[in-house]
């Protein structure tokens, strides 16, 4: 019986890693562009160049920051990361 159970495990965990592979495959088939991956940036992507040597970490009215100069790059809230 011990087998059984344990056989049941594992086609549950294989399952679970097929799908796991479709939906990845699903989602993941839009970025394909012409057999290879896009070059560029994504239609109504929102970027922003930074030069990654002048980084720094800060905590501005007690939210942590990086920042580049004066530009706010991400705000990580109140939490220490």
């Amino acid at each position: 019986m011990k087998w059984v159970k344990g056989g049941v495990k594992i086609y549950v965990i294989v399952f679970i890693l097929l799908f796991i592979f479709a939906i990845s495959a699903v989602v993941l088939t839009p970025f394909i562009c012409s057999g290879g991956a896009p070059v560029g940036p994504f239609r109504g992507e929102d970027c922003i160049r930074f030069n990654p040597n002048r980084l720094k970490v800060k905590k501005i009215n007690k939210r942590w920051h990086i920042v580049e100069g004066n530009y706010d790059v991400i705000d990580f809230g109140p939490k220490k990361i």
